[in-house]
């Protein structure tokens, strides 16, 4: 309590052992990992996509045949169940109620099994039909539960009261149920109630066993965590088929579909649980002995069950790529001719895979019957029609066509506008089914499942407002027009399978996105939003992918197949990963997903880290001149140049623009065939520099061992001798100021440019600018306001160089000391000049009409004293050469001339004069 006062202390006497001592071992310290750059995170499966979606090398597979080589076995009743005295008496007293009933030969089935990986599995199996099956209820949660309990049934109108007792005395004369009796329980006994609901998309009833109804219900007693098996399904038959196609082209193949009888009723419960599934119709009971669809066990015992049969059927009988989804098997043959059955009353030709799975069945007792055993190029399996010589998986035509009149239906013909909630769920159910093969349509239900969000009574109506309007007409008109997944198309894919990417930014005054294999940009002002969104940047960031992809849509022609746009934005990500969207937001994902159902592009959305997305950042912010000094002007030129005939390249040879090692070791053997190998390095650095926000990994695999080898092959096979301009010397210089003397303006310039260049080793390009005005750079040149003048010396600050990457500038200082030529004296007359003409001008040299002088302008005059075999960068040889005669030291010279590595002994060395004096260890002249 705060301002409370301090506890007083209390005395008290402890024992304790002593503490031994321990000695601390001295170790050095791990150093941490070097971490790798964060990564562009590209998920190649989108989670809309709901799995369909295959990688081009997947290898096919059979998962619930291969699940049951590690799976637990299955539980037998527990202890306390067993030792229940209420229901083994009654189970003892009234044993014509309760039987183990089931048409499986157990012996059979052992026996194929016995070379199965997992005995144990197989073991729980083959007792559960002896004994019976117990469906994961846990003994703690059965303690809470009283002895007997009866749930009251719902009242049946009158065809479903009939089909109730009808499908009850089927069940009864099959021996599934026991014979009736009424009354109240008998002791440990549990009745749930029973319903009669149509089969979708048909008149059809089906009975439905409610064993989740009251307080005390039987799925209940059954963790729901500790069941729930996933089964095959048309995903895995698609991986199958592709991995088919890779390997024998489009040779034919026959779907097969084969559909078990009665299904989950093959397998019996035990007595213990028989007790708990006691059926009241028309006041009438019966023990159900057998397992029942509606128990929240059943799908995993009977799922545990088909993935042994499929295990036998894979590697017994060698009926490959088997699949199943609950009781249909479903896979393909590529025989030529059918094969007879013999197995029914007429004659029945089926595929040989399909007939050896028949005669499985037969063999293990395994019903079924001849109008369910199906095969053909086109199937529906489990619902979507699948065809193998189109390689696409559809709803068919007539599930389309209903689907549609169900949404106009719903919506058109509601009373008030109201429809109760169990039409909402059984509506949006059908929907979500339709997604599978219409994905995009996600985000159009939203609107739906939040309208219906947090209400339970299934007859309450429910207010159709004009969103959910909105969305349901706009997936009702997609399923008219009707689509499905290609399955060559509809592929996992990352960023080097793209055919455009393009980088988005927002913040909140601009959007900007980028795209660069185009050289292109675009950036806008934020414009004006609902209300409640103004400060969102989530919005801005959602609304500029959805303006990349619409100018991708109208601009690009073909529109791009694969197309990927990174943001830094992880909400937006998300929302097109999952096609969830916030309220607000809806409108720019079903924009976004009738652009991409119209032109078939499959979009991806990825996440940037903001690091890595400058670009786009600075153009969204209206910071258009750092984007365009993110490297020189003259330099990006150059890239672009240079990445242009990679591109080209890459398009001649078929080559994905990916730059992987090997494609880069191509380019560099067919440049060195057109162009000198020495100029291939330089073009390898632009690809590195424009390629590398897109293939980070491309400069690693530039210095791979394989492209430095054929580059330097290529080097030895094609190279020739390099024609380095020769190197200026005092008397040049000289020779050069006779020519010029100091009697005009541009004569004082061209010779202060001479000496500066001379003794402060300057490239020309840092005393002149390009004469391409598109390159020519503002910030390279020298400001008369740095200039220092004094008697022996004079300096001025360069502000960039080659070497200075971030500007940081340096000061040249250029001293009167040397003995055949005061450079200050030089400088000093064409400054006065200078000052004289252009006093407000802030560059340092300027020509007589007040411009600063080109690369042009200054080797015309050079030319015309000295021949070709000088040029620009003899001044800075050369004097690399002066200094090293002179006897300065290695390092020194390098400092002077702001090289950032050893490259300045080419030309010091190339020199006869210099050589003889290193290679002999005399200094020509003392500095």
């Amino acid at each position: 309590m705060r301002g409370a006062a301090p506890p007083a202390p209390v005395d008290t006497v402890t024992s304790a052992h002593p503490a031994p001592l321990v000695t601390t071992l001295l170790k050095p310290a791990r150093k941490r990992l070097r971490e790798d750059p964060t990564p562009i995170v590209a998920n190649k499966r989108p989670r809309h996509r709901r799995g369909f979606l295959w990688e081009h090398d997947e290898p096919p597979s059979t998962p619930l045949a291969s699940l049951s080589e590690s799976m637990s076995p299955l539980p037998p009743p527990p202890s306390s169940e067993l030792a229940d005295h209420a229901a083994q008496s009654t189970i003892c007293s009234f044993p014509h109620l309760f039987a183990i009933e089931t048409p499986i030969k157990v012996d059979v089935l052992e026996a194929l099994l016995v070379e199965h990986p997992n005995q144990p599995l197989v073991a729980s199996v083959c007792r559960g039909f002896r004994e019976g099956f117990w469906p994961f209820a846990d003994a703690t949660r059965l303690a809470s539960f009283p002895e007997t309990w009866d749930e009251a049934n719902i009242p049946l109108d009158d065809a479903a009261a009939l089909f109730a007792t009808q499908y009850a005395e089927d069940e009864e004369r099959a021996g599934r149920y026991s014979a009736p009796f009424s009354g109240e329980l008998l002791p440990g006994m549990y009745s749930m109630p029973v319903h009669a609901v149509p089969k979708p998309h048909t008149e059809k009833l089906r009975f439905i066993n409610n064993h989740s109804a009251g307080r005390f219900s039987l799925n209940s007693m059954i963790d729901k965590h500790t069941v729930g098996m996933r089964p095959d399904n048309v995903q895995d038959l698609a991986r199958n088929l592709l991995h088919f196609r890779r390997m024998h082209g489009m040779t034919r193949v026959l779907l097969f579909k084969s559909d078990i009888a009665n299904a989950y009723r093959l397998l019996p419960m035990h007595p213990l649980w028989q007790l708990k599934q006691v059926v009241t119709v028309n006041g009438l009971r019966r023990v159900d002995r057998c397992c029942c669809f509606g128990n929240r066990g059943s799908p995993d015992l009977f799922c545990t069950f088909m993935s042994l049969l499929l295990w036998i059927a894979v590697n017994v009988r060698n009926i490959h790529w088997l699949l199943a989804y609950m009781d249909d098997t479903f896979s393909w043959d590529a025989a030529e001719s059918l094969v007879q059955y013999h197995g029914y009353d007429e004659q029945a030709l089926f595929p040989p895979a399909q007939c050896r799975l028949l005669e499985l069945w037969d063999d293990l007792g395994i019903p079924h019957n001849f109008a369910k055993q199906l095969y053909g190029e086109t199937l529906t399996i489990t619902g979507f029609l699948v065809d193998s010589r189109a390689m696409t998986i559809t709803l068919p035509e007539s599930s389309c066509a209903e689907l549609v009149q169900v949404i106009r239906s719903f919506l058109h013909d509601a009373p008030r506008r109201r429809r109760p909630l169990r039409e909402w769920q059984r509506l949006l159910g059908w929907i979500n089914w339709g997604l599978n093969v219409q994905p995009l349509l996600r985000a159009a239900l939203q609107s739906s499942y939040a309208k219906i969000s947090g209400l339970s009574i299934a007859h309450a109506p429910v207010y159709i407002n004009s969103r959910v309007t909105r969305d349901l007409l706009f997936i009702a008109s997609v399923f008219e027009r009707h689509g499905g997944v290609h399955l060559m198309k509809a592929t996992a894919w990352g960023p080097a399978d793209a055919d455009l990417l393009i980088f988005c930014d927002a913040c909140l005054s601009g959007m900007a996105f980028w795209i660069p294999a185009l050289s292109c940009a675009f950036a806008a002002d934020c414009p004006p939003t609902t209300p409640g969104l103004e400060d969102n940047i989530f919005w801005f960031e959602a609304l500029t992918v959805l303006a990349a992809l619409e100018w991708a849509v109208e601009h690009i022609s073909p529109p791009p197949r694969r197309l990927a746009i990174y943001t830094d934005n992880l909400n937006t990500v998300q929302m097109f990963d999952s096609h969830r969207a916030l309220p607000g937001f809806d409108k720019l994902l079903l924009r976004a997903c009738d652009l991409l159902i119209a032109t078939n592009i499959d979009l991806r959305v990825w996440h940037i880290p903001g690091h890595h997305n400058t670009v786009a950042d600075a153009l969204s912010r209206g910071l258009f001149t750092v984007a365009r000094f993110a490297i020189d002007k003259s330099t990006r030129l150059s890239y672009t140049s240079h990445l242009q005939s990679y591109l080209t390249f890459c398009k001649i040879h078929g080559f994905p623009i990916d730059p992987s090692i090997d494609t880069l070791s191509f380019y560099v053997t067919f440049m060195c065939h057109h162009i000198k190998p020495a100029s291939v390095d330089s073009y390898l650095s632009g690809i590195c520099n424009q390629l590398e926000t897109l293939f980070p990994h491309v400069r690693e695999n530039r210095k791979s061992s394989l492209v430095s080898r054929t580059l330097q092959g290529c080097k030895r096979l094609y190279g020739t001798p390099p024609d380095r301009k020769l190197p200026l010397a005092i008397e040049h210089i000289l020779l050069l100021f006779h020519s010029f003397p100091s009697t005009s303006h541009d004569n004082l310039l061209f010779r202060a440019i001479l000496v500066c260049g001379f003794f402060a080793l300057h490239r020309l390009g840092e005393l002149v600018d390009n004469d391409h005005v598109a390159v020519q750079d503002w910030r390279k040149r020298i400001r008369r306001s740095s200039v220092s003048l004094h008697a022996d010396n004079f300096s001025y600050t360069l502000p960039s160089h080659k070497a200075d990457r971030f500007f940081e500038g340096n000061i040249v200082i250029i001293s009167a000391d040397h003995p055949d030529l005061n450079p200050v004296t030089v400088f000093r007359d064409y400054l006065h000049s200078r000052d004289r003409r252009f006093r407000l001008q802030p560059a340092l040299w300027l020509t007589e009409n007040g411009r600063v002088p080109g690369r042009q302008w200054f080797i015309s005059r050079l030319r015309t004293v000295l021949p070709s075999t000088y040029a620009g960068h003899s001044l800075r040889a050369g004097g690399a050469t002066y200094y090293a005669a002179r006897g300065w030291s290695d390092d020194r010279i390098q400092a002077l001339g702001r090289w950032s590595t050893d490259a300045y002994r080419i030309y010091i060395r190339k020199n006869p004069v210099v050589l003889q004096a290193l290679l002999h260890g005399r200094v020509l002249q003392q500095s």
